[in-house]
């Protein structure tokens, strides 16, 4: 059975899009240090994917496996622990990276911040 790959070139125009800096280097560097700061975090093994790479011609393809971030199923949990953290800190009149997770789950944070649903 033969497959294709099907691809199809975006035409959109560029956006003058203002969260661009959110990607910024300085900003993932942040992000990696507070995630690393978890004392369950873990780097995510790289899967070889062998098939795939002879199917697409490539000597190589390797996928991360995020699904067991955590423990919790789910690859989401990043982004989503660091849009909080990110919120929680514009709240507090901090930067993200003066909140590890030593600091988030402190009782002195949620003394100053209190509860957010």
């Amino acid at each position: 059975m033969e497959q294709t790959i099907r691809w199809a070139v975006n035409h959109m125009p560029k956006t003058d899009d203002r969260n661009l800096p959110v990607m910024g280097l300085s900003e993932v560097r942040k992000a990696r240090a507070f995630h690393e700061s978890f004392p369950q975090y873990t780097t995510t093994p790289l899967t070889r994917l062998d098939r795939m790479a002879a199917y697409l011609g490539l000597k190589e393809v390797y996928v991360k496996d995020e699904s067991y971030r955590f423990g919790l199923n789910a690859f989401k949990v990043l982004g989503g622990s660091f849009a909080m953290a990110r919120f929680i800190a514009s709240e507090t009149g901090r930067d993200v990276s003066e909140l590890p997770y030593a600091v988030l789950t402190s009782d002195k944070l949620r003394e100053e911040f209190g509860q957010a649903t």
